[in-house]
């Protein structure tokens, strides 16, 4: 009797973007969109070797990739490869975690280098704060909380404000 393992991958795919360098990008589908799960870098190999290397750049971090012939890549060069199956949850979870963590740390710099955009504006651009209120899309006791104390940004505020942008957008975060 054989042992079956049940195809989990569905809705996964690994994008690999890139020439002197690959980027390898897991995504999970939500809905219409693709949300990256892991990313990682390669050295791109020769031509020749590119399938082992993905594969096994792929395998490193948990997935198996299908053993059936590859699709062509696009135009731009990305490669887009589904039907792939995980199997070291553990290492999926700790790049996924990674990922979020590296994400964050981006957006609260950029979050911080926003609000202290809007600061100068009103400082020494001399804009008003409604103005800076309609132009930002906040309130304007949002805007004049950023002129005095809210200049920091943690994981949970950040993550208010993708959802609370999500929603206002009719999108799922």
């Amino acid at each position: 009797m054989t042992e079956t393992v049940e195809h989990d991958g569905l809705g996964w795919r690994l994008v690999v973007t890139g020439h002197d360098e690959l980027t390898l990008t897991i995504e999970h589908q939500l809905g219409d969109d693709w949300l990256p799960t892991q990313r990682w870098h390669e050295p791109a190999p020769e031509p020749r070797h590119r399938k082992q290397a993905i594969t096994e750049s792929a395998r490193a971090h948990g997935w198996i990739t299908s053993t059936e012939r590859w699709p062509r890549a696009r135009k731009d060069g990305t490669l887009v490869l589904h039907d792939l199956f995980p199997y070291d949850w553990e290492r999926i979870i700790r790049d996924a975690t990674a990922l979020r963590e590296d994400t964050l740390r981006h957006a609260a710099a950029v979050d911080r280098a926003w609000r202290l955009a809007i600061n100068a504006a009103g400082t020494t651009g001399g804009m008003r704060i409604q103005e800076l209120a309609e132009i930002s899309g906040r309130g304007r006791h949002a805007i004049y909380r950023m002129r005095t104390d809210d200049l920091g940004a943690d994981d949970t505020a950040l993550l208010t404000e993708i959802r609370n942008a999500a929603g206002s957008k009719g999108e799922t975060p």
